[in-house]
C-alpha cells in the first residue's frame, strides 16, 4: 500500500523507525554510563526464562494484530493491482470523446489521431500510440453451439502497434511466437477465457454476431487476457482483429472509439511497465492541448469572484486533512490561478477535473450555472484519463480501505494489547517489592529504578516485536487462504499473499515504540513506591507529591514559559556542583523541538489548576467552553464553533467529572466518610459517562449538529463505554461479593475458598479492573463484529423487492435489437418457447436532462435515466412503492396501472430523494435529486412536477415534456439495474422525448416454472444470439453476492479471532503471573489447612469470576453499540438479530481457555509444600 490513513507508507515507516532508534540510542547511552545497573535489571531475564517467554507473549499481541492489518491490506492492494494492470497492459493514458458529447457521437476520425500523433511524436516518454475500435459484441462456436453473449472485440491498427505487444503471452507465459502485424481480415487472436468458455483451439472457426450479420473468423492464437487481450472484470472474454475489419463489423468506415498510449515506463510492477511520474506529466499536457482556450477565459470570468474564491477557500480548508489528495491540489491550484488574475496551464488541468468542476457547481449560485454548462460541455476537445493511475489509485483506496476497517475493529485488540503490557510490569514490581524497598534504602534513587524497569522492559519489547512480527505474517498468510479458497473459482480476481517491507517496518516499529511508552509509563509508577511499605512487603503504597502552594506553582509555571533558558541555566547550576547532567543535557536538545516544551506547559498548567479541579465547579466552565467549540457552525458561536465531534465529546467528558467531583466535595462537607464519598462520586460519573456513550450516534444532532468524527470516535466510544462500566463495576465492587456470598450460602465447605477467591481481586482493584477492561473489550468487539456480519439482507428474505416478481433479466446491444422476443422463441425449434414464459416485458433506457418545478434550482437541468417500460412490465411488477399520491392510486399496484393508462405519469427510484449521508459512493452533483419528498416518512405524498428534455444531439432541446412523479420505489428495487436517478414510466413518453429511435434492450422473464431457471437462461443466450442478449438468472446474482460476501465475512471472523486470542492469552498470561506473585500466600494457605484441590478451585473461581463478568459486560454493550451501528446506516433492507449460537460458541472457547491457563499453573503452584512457599 501506498497510504494508510491518508499518510505516505514511507514516512510512516521512517518516522516510526526513527522513533524506535531514538529511543534504543538514548537507551543503549543511558546504560553505558551506568553498567551496574544494566547488569541489574537485565539479570532476572536468563535467570527465569519461562518468566521472560510468558512476558513476551504478553507483550507481542499488539504487533501481531498491526502485522497482520497491514499484511492482508498489502495482499489485497497486490491482488487488485494485478487485476488492473492485466486489464490495461501497456495502456497508460485512454483518450476518447469528450464527456458532454456522450450522447452523440462518440468516435474518433483520422484528424484527431493525426494531430495526437503530431503533439506526441518527438515526447521520449512515449513508446506507443494505437487507435481503437473496442466494442461488445456476441460471439458462439458453431462447431458445438457454445455462445457467450458479450465478448470485447478490439480492432487494432496494425501499422501502430509498437509499445503495445510486450505483454504478449500464450496461457503457458511464454512470448507468443505470432507475428500480429501479420493478421489477416479473416483471423482473430482470442484470449484464454473466451478459448476456455467457447472449447476453441488454434485453427478453429469462430462466429461474430454484429449489425451486418454474422462473419466467419479464424483463430490464430490463443493468448493471456493481458493488455490488448485483457477485458474487463464483468467481460473477461476477449478477441483482437484488423482495425479495417471491426470498422466492416460496426459499419464505421475510418473511425475509431478509443486512442491507446503507452508510456515507456522504467519502473516495473511484476511484468508490467509502470511509470506515475511519466504518465502524469503527459495526461497534463494532452489535457493542455485539447482543452479550449475560448471556454477556459469564459469559466475563468464565470467563477471568478471574491465570493466565490471564498468558498472555495472554505471548501479547501474543509478538506486538509486529506491534503496530499489530488482534489486538494487541484483544487489549490483553481484558487491559486484565480487570485492571479488569468488563465494558467494549472487552471485548465484543475477545471477539467471532474471533482473540482463539482464543487464548482456547488458553490457558485444558481444564475451562473446554465452559463456554465454551456461553457464546460465546449471545454473538451478530447478526453484524456491517466487510466493506468487511477486504477492503481481505486487498488491504493480499496486496500486502504479495508486496512482502516481492520485497524479500527483490531484497534481494540491493540488497547488490551497495551493494557496488558501495563499490568504485566505492575504485577512484575508487585513481585519484587521487596528487593526494590532495599534498593532504594540503600540509596538507589527513583529514576533508577524508571531505568532499570526501562532497560528490563525494552528487552521484552525487542523480543516481542520479533515474535510478534512473525506471528503477524503467519496469522496473516492463514486469513489469505481463506480469501483465496473462496475466490478460487473466480476468474476476475486472484488472491495471494504479499507483504511490503515498510508494512513490516511499521508493524515491528510500532510495536516497539507502544509498548516502550507503555513500559516507561509502568516504570514511573513504580519507582513511586514508598520504600518502608515496599521493603515490609505489604500492600502497594506510593508516595503521595508534595502539596505546593499556589506562588510556588505559579513560579514554576512562569519559569517554562521561557522554556530552554531557565533549564538550561538550572542545567550549568547543577553541572558546577559536580553532578551528572548527562540526561538533563537530552532533555534540553528536545525542548528546542517545541512540541515537548508546549506539551510541557500545559501540563504546568493544569498542575497549577489542578488542587482547585479537584473540588469539581472550576471544571465546569473548561467542560462548558470545549462543548461550544465543538458545535456545529450552525447551532453554534460564528467563529467559535470547529464541528468536532472529539471536541463535544471532551467537553462532556470534563464536565461529567466536575459534577462528581463537586458532589464528592458536598458530600465532604456533609461529614459522609471517605469510601461512601469516593463510591457515590465515582458511581455517578460512571454511569452519566455509560449513559451518554450509549446514546445513538445521532441523538444529539439536534442540539450539536451533524458533527464531524471519524473512525476514532467509534474508538473512543467504544473502549469509554467499557471503561465506565468497568469504574461503575469496581467501585460498588462490595455488592459483587455480598451476591456471590448469598449464592454460595447453601455449599458452607467452599465459603472459604469463595471468600478468599474474591478477597484478592477486591483487594487489587486496579489489577482486577484492567484485566476486566481488558476481557470486556475483546468480548465487545467479537459481539459488535458478529451482529455486524449478521444482518440479514431483506433481498435474500425476500428476492422479489429487488426483480419484482421476475426470474430472468436480459440485455442486448442496441444495435442488434429484438422486433418480437415471442416469435423469436416460437419460430425456433428449441428447448423452450414462450409457454415456458408467465410474462416477458420489455424495457428501454434513454439519458435525459430533467429540472424540478418549482424550487430553487428550477432553471438548472440535471441528469437522469428515463426508463420506458411496455405494459407487460408496468402491469406485472410486484415492485413495491414507499410513498405514493393517493389521486392516482391506494397501493403500489394501482400506482404502476396508472402508468399504463397516462404516458406523462411517473415512479423515480429512492435514491433521487435520499440526501447524500456518508455512506456508499458520493451523490454527482450533476444528477437529478427531487426535493420535498421525505425520505423517512412513508406513505402519501403531493405529487412533484418535473420537465424533462433530450440531451445534447437526441433531440430538440428547446421541446419540454411535462411530467407528475406519484409515486417512489422502495430502495432495493431494481437493485441489479445500476437504478440511482432512473425514472420509470411508459414507454410512449421516449417517443416523445427522443428524435431518434431507441429500441428495447431489457427484457424480463417470469417463468411459469422456475425450477430449471439456470438453465433456461443459458438457452435463452444461445436463442438470443444474434442480439448479443447476456442473460442473468437473479437467484444465482443473489447467491454469487452471498457467497462472495461470506468470503469477506470469513477474513473478517479470522481476524477478529485473533483478538479473541489476545484477551484468552490476556487471561493467561495474568493468571501465571498472580500464581508466581502468590507462592507466599498460597504457602500460608496450605500451612492453615488449605488442600491442593481448593487452592486450585480459589484460582479457577478468580478466573472464573472475571470471565463472566467481562463477558455479559462486553454482550451487552456490543449489542447496543451493534443496534445504534444498525440504526444509523438505516435498518431498510436488512434485519437486525443477534447471533446467539456463534456468541455462545465464542463466549465458551474464551472461558474454556481462560480456566484452562488459569488451572495449569495453578495445579503447579498447589503442589508446592507449604516451607518451599514460605521460603519464596
Amino acid at each position: 500500500m501506498e497510504k494508510l490513513f491518508g499518510i505516505e507508507m514511507n514516512h510512516l515507516a521512517i518516522s516510526l523507525a526513527s522513533l524506535m532508534v531514538i529511543i534504543s540510542l538514548s537507551t543503549i547511552l543511558l546504560a553505558l554510563r551506568n553498567r551496574v545497573l544494566l547488569k541489574m535489571a537485565l539479570r532476572n531475564i536468563p535467570r527465569r526464562k519461562s518468566q521472560t517467554i510468558l512476558i513476551i507473549v504478553g507483550l507481542m499481541l499488539s504487533t501481531t494484530i498491526i502485522m497482520s492489518a497491514l499484511s492482508i491490506g498489502d495482499s489485497i492492494n497486490s491482488a487488485i493491482r494485478i487485476v488492473s494492470l492485466r486489464a490495461l497492459g501497456e495502456t497508460d493514458i485512454r483518450l476518447s470523446s469528450p464527456v458532454f458529447s456522450r450522447f452523440g457521437d462518440d468516435y474518433l476520425d483520422d484528424a484527431v489521431l493525426d494531430r495526437v500523433e503530431r503533439e506526441l511524436k518527438n515526447d521520449p516518454r512515449v513508446d506507443g500510440i494505437l487507435p481503437l475500435l473496442r466494442k461488445k459484441l456476441p460471439i458462439l462456436n458453431e462447431s458445438n453451439e457454445k455462445t457467450i453473449s458479450e465478448v470485447i472485440i478490439v480492432g487494432l491498427k496494425l501499422d501502430s502497434l509498437d509499445g503495445f505487444t510486450n505483454n504478449i503471452f500464450t496461457p503457458e507465459y511464454e512470448k507468443s511466437k505470432f507475428e500480429i502485424t501479420d493478421l489477416d481480415d479473416n483471423e482473430t487472436i482470442i484470449n484464454k477465457s473466451l478459448s476456455d468458455k467457447l472449447d476453441l483451439k488454434i485453427g478453429d472457426e469462430l462466429t461474430i454476431v454484429s449489425p451486418i450479420g454474422r462473419t466467419n473468423h479464424i483463430v490464430v492464437e490463443i493468448i493471456e487476457a493481458i493488455g490488448l487481450a485483457g477485458g474487463e472484470e464483468s467481460t473477461p472474454s476477449s478477441a483482437l482483429i484488423p482495425i479495417t475489419t471491426a470498422q466492416k463489423l460496426f459499419q464505421r468506415g475510418s473511425e475509431y472509439n478509443l486512442i491507446e498510449i503507452s508510456i515507456a515506463g522504467d519502473v516495473v510492477y511484476d511484468i508490467y511497465s509502470l511509470d506515475e511520474k511519466s504518465s502524469k506529466e503527459v495526461s497534463e499536457k494532452l489535457q493542455l492541448i485539447f482543452t479550449n482556450q475560448k471556454a477556459s477565459e469564459e469559466i475563468y470570468k464565470l467563477i471568478n469572484s471574491p465570493e466565490v474564491i471564498k468558498k472555495l477557500n472554505d471548501e479547501l480548508i474543509s478538506r486538509e486533512s486529506n491534503s496530499d489528495s489530488s482534489t486538494y491540489i487541484k483544487l489549490s491550484q483553481l484558487i491559486d490561478s484565480l487570485n492571479i488574475g488569468y488563465v494558467t496551464d494549472d487552471f485548465k488541468i484543475s477545471i477539467t477535473d471532474t471533482f473540482i468542476i463539482s464543487i464548482v457547481l456547488e458553490v457558485i449560485n444558481e444564475d451562473l450555472k446554465n452559463s456554465l454548462y454551456i461553457q464546460l460541455s465546449e471545454l473538451e476537445e478530447l478526453e484524456v484519463r491517466d487510466i493506468k493511475n487511477s486504477a492503481i489509485e481505486f487498488a491504493e483506496t480499496i486496500a486502504s480501505g479495508i486496512v482502516i476497517f481492520f485497524t479500527i475493529f483490531g484497534s481494540f485488540s491493540i488497547i488490551v494489547g497495551l493494557l496488558l503490557i501495563f499490568l504485566i510490569f505492575v504485577m512484575l514490581a508487585s513481585s519484587r517489592t521487596t528487593e526494590m524497598g532495599i534498593a532504594r534504602a540503600i540509596g538507589t534513587k527513583r529514576r533508577h529504578l524508571i531505568q532499570m524497569f526501562t532497560y528490563e522492559g525494552l528487552v521484552y519489547s525487542f523480543g516481542a516485536s520479533i515474535v510478534g512480527t512473525l506471528l503477524g505474517l503467519l496469522s496473516s498468510v492463514i486469513l489469505m487462504q481463506l480469501m483465496i479458497r473462496a475466490f478460487s473459482e473466480d476468474d476476475e480476481i486472484i488472491f495471494y499473499f504479499s507483504v511490503t517491507l515498510q508494512s513490516i517496518i511499521i508493524a515491528f516499529s510500532a510495536g516497539f515504540v507502544l509498548t516502550a511508552l507503555t513500559v516507561f509509563l509502568s516504570a514511573y509508577r513504580v519507582s513511586k513506591l514508598n520504600i518502608v511499605v515496599a521493603i515490609r512487603g505489604l500492600s502497594e503504597e506510593f508516595v503521595s507529591e508534595e502539596n505546593l502552594s499556589t506562588k510556588k506553582r505559579a513560579l514554576i509555571l512562569f519559569k517554562w514559559l521561557f522554556g530552554p533558558i531557565p533549564f538550561a541555566y538550572d542545567t550549568w547550576k547543577i553541572w558546577r556542583s559536580g553532578q551528572g547532567v548527562f540526561i538533563r543535557i537530552f532533555q534540553l536538545i528536545s525542548l528546542f523541538f517545541i512540541l515537548p516544551w508546549i506539551i510541557i506547559i500545559f501540563w504546568k498548567i493544569f498542575k497549577f489548576f489542578q488542587p482547585w479541579f479537584i473540588s469539581g465547579w472550576p471544571l465546569l466552565p473548561v467542560g462548558v467552553l470545549f462543548m461550544i467549540l465543538g458545535l456545529d457552525p450552525e447551532k453554534g458561536i460564528a467563529g467559535l464553533a470547529y464541528d468536532s465531534a472529539a471536541i463535544v465529546t471532551l467537553g462532556i467528558i470534563i464536565t461529567t467529572l466536575s459534577i462528581g467531583f463537586s458532589v464528592r466535595a458536598i458530600l465532604r462537607l456533609k461529614g459522609f466518610r471517605e469510601e461512601l464519598q469516593k463510591r457515590i462520586s465515582m458511581t455517578l460519573i460512571g454511569i452519566i459517562l455509560l449513559i451518554f456513550f450509549s446514546l445513538p450516534f445521532d441523538a444529539l444532532d439536534n442540539l450539536t449538529g451533524e458533527l464531524e468524527g471519524g473512525p476514532e470516535m467509534f474508538i473512543l466510544s467504544g473502549v469509554s463505554l467499557v471503561a465506565a462500566s468497568v469504574w461503575i463495576i469496581m467501585h460498588n465492587a462490595e455488592i459483587i461479593v455480598w451476591l456471590v456470598s448469598k449464592i454460595i450460602e447453601p455449599w458452607k465447605n467452599l465459603k472459604p475458598v469463595v471468600k478468599m477467591a474474591i478477597a484478592y481481586p477486591m483487594a487489587a482493584r486496579l489489577r482486577t479492573g484492567l484485566t476486566l477492561a481488558m476481557f470486556s473489550l475483546v468480548i465487545f468487539t467479537m459481539m459488535i463484529f458478529a451482529i455486524l456480519i449478521n444482518l440479514t439482507n431483506s433481498i435474500q428474505e425476500n428476492p422479489d423487492i429487488a426483480s419484482g416478481g421476475f426470474d430472468i433479466r436480459g440485455t442486448i446491444r442496441p444495435e442488434l435489437p429484438i422486433k418480437d422476443p415471442k416469435m423469436i422463441l416460437d419460430s425456433i425449434q428449441s428447448e423452450i418457447s414462450s409457454s415456458d414464459f408467465s410474462v416477458i416485458a420489455s424495457q428501454a433506457s434513454l439519458r435525459i436532462e430533467a429540472r424540478q418545478q418549482d424550487t430553487e434550482e428550477q432553471k438548472i437541468f440535471k441528469n437522469a435515466r428515463l426508463v420506458g417500460s411496455d405494459d407487460e412490465w408496468l402491469n406485472n411488477n410486484n415492485y413495491e412503492l414507499t410513498h405514493w399520491d393517493p389521486k392516482y392510486g391506494s397501493n403500489s399496484k394501482e400506482i404502476w396501472e396508472s402508468l399504463v393508462k397516462n404516458s406523462n405519469l411517473a415512479v423515480i427510484s429512492a435514491e433521487l430523494i435520499w440526501e447524500e449521508d456518508g455512506f456508499g459512493p458520493p451523490r454527482d452533483t450533476d444528477s437529478l435529486q427531487i426535493k420535498g419528498i421525505d425520505p423517512e416518512e412513508k406513505g402519501e405524498i403531493k405529487a412533484v412536477n418535473l420537465d424533462l428534455r433530450p440531451p445534447l444531439g437526441q433531440g430538440d432541446m428547446d421541446r419540454l415534456e411535462e411530467v407528475i412523479i406519484i409515486g417512489v420505489l422502495d430502495q432495493f428495487a431494481d437493485n441489479y439495474e445500476n437504478s440511482r436517478n432512473n425514472i420509470y414510466m411508459n414507454y410512449s413518453i421516449i417517443e416523445k422525448i427522443s428524435s431518434k429511435p431507441v429500441p428495447f434492450t431489457v427484457y424480463k422473464f417470469k417463468l411459469s416454472n422456475d425450477s430449471s431457471g439456470s438453465e433456461i437462461t443459458r438457452i435463452l443466450e444461445t436463442l438470443f444470439i444474434n442480439h448479443g442478449m447476456k442473460a442473468k438468472y437473479i437467484m444465482d446474482e443473489i447467491d454469487q453476492e452471498q457467497s462472495q460476501s461470506n468470503a469477506f465475512n470469513q477474513l473478517f471472523q479470522g481476524f477478529m479471532g485473533l483478538g479473541l486470542l489476545v484477551g484468552v492469552a490476556s487471561l493467561g498470561v495474568i493468571s501465571f503471573r498472580a500464581v508466581v506473585e502468590r507462592r507466599q500466600s498460597i504457602g500460608m494457605m496450605r500451612a492453615i489447612g488449605f488442600k491442593e484441590r481448593m487452592i486450585q478451585i480459589q484460582f479457577l473461581m478468580e478466573s472464573a469470576i472475571v470471565s463472566i463478568i467481562g463477558s455479559l459486560l462486553g454482550i451487552a454493550l456490543g449489542s447496543l453499540i451493534a443496534w445504534n451501528i444498525y440504526d444509523t446506516i438505516g435498518s431498510e433492507g436488512v434485519t437486525f438479530s443477534i447471533p446467539w449460537i456463534n456468541v455462545v460458541i465464542v463466549i465458551s472457547i474464551a472461558f474454556f481457555f481462560s480456566l484452562l491457563t488459569t488451572f495449569l499453573p495453578s495445579k503447579q503452584a498447589s503442589k508446592i509444600s507449604p516451607a518451599e512457599a514460605l521460603r519464596y
